[in-house]
């Protein structure tokens, strides 16, 4: 903003003392009074600039105070201008007219004019400022609380979203809750049904035992009383004594009979439930055997494991090997044609420049001759662990011995012809016999897993036959029960018809109330062994069933293997054809030779662990 230059009072007193020049000619006198009166005048006039501009500097450095001190500029800004009024009333009425010390008022009339429009100028600025302030105060807090109307609105609708899957999840809980209680009412009512029939059952059972009980009461006073007839017919014959005897000798080897037939019943009875104790035994070792089998069947599987990860490390190995020996093909000085090294520079390549073969062809040889027999060994041993196992031992002991004396088979290097790439072909020669005995083994385990399942189920084949034998013999115990029966009541029969009735009848009550209770006893041993039974023939079905499962669970695990085992050596051919185009030399003998001792002691550890 552009602000008026003031002009200060010496260029005011210059211009003023060049009007009283020219104006010399025409009143002297005036000249020099006003001369006089602007040298009396100057410092006044000086002061006074001095005082305004005093004055209006604290009120301009005023501006750059707070605003809490607004107010007080502008009381003291109008106390000035009413001084300058009343300066200027008052110099109105001065009765002397000097026209250089009004015109010397004049310009610091202008003056202190120009500070005070200064002054009221910057305030204005100061003011406008504060304002632009403020709004940009009134609008930063507006944003902030559109902000956070918005974040509140956020919340809200989270809270409502919140509060609606709160409300859907107790609906859904109380759905829930009202399903379970209705079916557990209906299960209350349908036990209640079950209840109520039982209860009649049981009502009907009892009011039947008490008829029969009144019937038998009927019967049995019915015979009293043809005893006592008897007994009166009796009295009334005089029959021999001989006759009584022979009928109490009758009576006495039917009751002998009756006896050992039950005598011959308990012994059945009790060959029956050591029966049942065999069948339970056998029972426990079936269930023993199929939890052997899934022990069994876990070792397997984790045994398979550990070959898989074996399998890898190998053919991590053989990688690593195959990386080696294409380093050392590429660091080989001289460029030379690969039908030439194929044909004719092996033997070159490998001696050093005294004519003597390199120490890493030697060992390269070792390895591939130790390698060699131990593919041998292998075939010859194929079929018998034990003879691998110490073939394996012997092959490793072997391979130490002749790491030990490669020294002494330098002469022996051009006995066996020793070429770029069999190494390789060895070694993959060894794995592929390695997965092949593994193969063979898992087959055999499986194998004989198998034979163990169908052991068993011929064993529970066996055992339902003994128990279709026991309640043969349960049936044919109660034909026989039966046909005793038959006999006492015979017997009974013919006691009413001899001599000497009172004694005969006590004895043949109690030998009937004896034999009621023998007979209870056996219909109620004869109802525990039917209830074992049925237990017994329900656990043989779910054995049946878990044999089943079982064979299934073996049937699937041989298909999975032999899938595993197709995938690892098809992978293993296509990564073996892989290395071997891209292989070019014999593979560094000492990394080979380690790597090769610790395939084979895995092998071994493993087969090992799996006898």
């Amino acid at each position: 903003m552009h602000r008026p230059k003031l002009a200060n009072p010496i260029t005011a007193a210059g211009i003023a003392s060049s009007i009283s020049n020219k104006n010399n000619n025409s009143n002297n006198n005036k000249s020099k009074r006003s001369r006089q009166f602007s040298i009396s005048k100057q410092p006044t006039t000086t002061n006074e600039s001095a005082t305004v501009s005093s004055s209006t500097l604290p009120h301009y450095e005023q501006h750059s105070n707070p605003h809490s001190h607004s107010q007080s500029q502008l009381i003291d800004a109008s106390i000035d201008l009413e001084h300058y009024i009343s300066a200027m009333e008052a110099r109105r009425n001065d009765n002397e007219p000097d026209v250089w010390a009004q015109l010397q008022q004049k310009e610091s009339d202008i003056l202190l004019a120009a500070e005070l429009g200064k002054a009221l100028l910057e305030k204005n600025e100061e003011l406008v400022k504060q304002q632009e302030k403020l709004i940009e105060d009134y609008s930063g807090k507006i944003e902030k609380l559109e902000q956070e109307k918005h974040v509140l609105r956020q919340k809200l609708a989270i809270a409502e979203d919140e509060s609606d899957q709160r409300v859907l999840e107790l609906q859904s809980d109380l759905n829930e809750l009202k399903d379970k209680l209705q079916t557990q009412d209906a299960a209350i009512r349908q036990a209640e049904k079950e209840k109520t029939i039982l209860i009649d059952e049981l009502q009907h059972q009892n009011t039947r035992l008490t008829e029969q009980i009144q019937e038998a009461h009927a019967t049995e006073m019915k015979l009293s009383a043809q005893i006592q007839e008897l007994k009166d017919q009796y009295h009334y014959r005089n029959s021999s004594l001989q006759e009584h005897v022979n009928s109490l000798e009758s009576i006495k080897t039917e009751l002998n009979l009756t006896t050992g037939k039950r005598q011959e019943l308990e012994r059945r009875l009790q060959h029956a439930q050591e029966e049942k104790e065999s069948l339970t035994s056998s029972l426990e070792e079936a269930s023993d055997r199929i939890h052997m089998l899934e022990r069994h069947a876990r070792e397997q599987e984790t045994k398979l494991e550990t070959t898989l990860q074996a399998l890898e490390r190998s053919q991590r190995e053989n990688n690593v090997l195959s990386e080696r020996l294409g380093a050392d093909t590429n660091s080989m000085p001289g460029k030379k044609s690969l039908q030439f090294e194929m044909e004719c520079d092996e033997e070159e390549a490998s001696f050093t420049e005294t004519g003597k073969p390199s120490q890493m062809w030697i060992e390269a040889r070792s390895v591939y001759i130790q390698l060699k027999s131990l593919v041998d060994s292998l075939k010859v041993s194929h079929d018998d662990d034990s003879g691998l196992n110490s073939d394996i031992s012997l092959d490793l002991e072997s391979m130490d011995n002749t790491m030990s004396s490669t020294d002494r088979s330098e002469g022996d290097h051009i006995a066996i012809e020793f070429r770029q790439g069999m190494l390789s072909a060895m070694s993959d020669e060894l794995t592929r016999l390695l997965l092949n005995l593994d193969a063979g083994n898992f087959k055999k385990m499986l194998d004989q897993t198998r034979n163990l399942v169908l052991e068993q189920e011929d064993e529970i084949k066996r055992s339902h036959q003994l128990i279709q034998q026991l309640e043969a013999k349960v049936t044919v115990t109660d034909v026989e029960l039966q046909n005793v029966k038959e006999e006492r009541d015979q017997a009974r029969g013919d006691l009413v018809d001899n001599t000497d009735r009172d004694e005969l009848l006590t004895k043949a009550q109690k030998e009937r109330d004896a034999a009621n209770e023998r007979r209870t006893k056996a219909e109620v041993e004869l109802a525990k062994n039917r209830v074992e039974l049925m237990q017994a023939n329900s656990q043989l079905l779910e054995s049946i069933q878990q044999k089943v499962e079982l064979s299934q669970q073996l049937e699937q695990w041989q298909m999975d293997m032999q899938e595993l085992i197709d995938e690892q050596m098809r992978s293993k051919l296509i990564n073996n054809r892989r290395v071997a185009s891209s292989e070019t030399t014999s593979a560094p003998p000492s990394s080979a030779a380690a790597n090769l001792a610790k395939r084979v002691s895995s092998y071994k550890l493993w087969s090992l662990f799996q006898r």
